[in-house]
């Protein structure tokens, strides 16, 4: 994070107490690339969050995967499913499938090294 994680953290919660202020109705969408930050980052951003989604991406030869974990929603009849999203090479269309038997959240292996 710029500045370190403190004081954008620090930074953000100012920002975001004002913002919600002056503008109740507004959405607040934060992007963070879990593989870049701390998992502490992660947890406040999902705490604060009303929607939260946790991608994992791979770029393969076939193009690029991803596995969605939609985790917090303010729908009552929210339940967590995972999901699968690919974007083929060669094609315009994007692949969105629920998989029936959730993946680790973890990388594979030889992603781990």
């Amino acid at each position: 994070m710029f500045g370190g994680e403190e004081k954008t953290i620090k930074l953000l919660n100012q920002t975001i107490a004002e913002k919600s202020v002056k503008c109740p109705e507004s959405v607040l969408l934060i992007a963070l690339n879990s593989d870049v930050v701390s998992k502490r980052s992660v947890a406040w951003t999902v705490n604060l969050s009303d929607y939260a989604l946790l991608a994992r991406s791979r770029v393969t030869e076939e193009g690029v995967k991803e596995l969605l974990y939609p985790l917090k929603s303010t729908s009552v009849d929210f339940e967590p499913k995972v999901y699968s999203l690919e974007v083929r090479k060669g094609e315009e269309r994007i692949h969105l499938e629920k998989l029936s038997t959730p993946p680790e959240l973890r990388p594979p292996a030889e992603e781990q090294r």
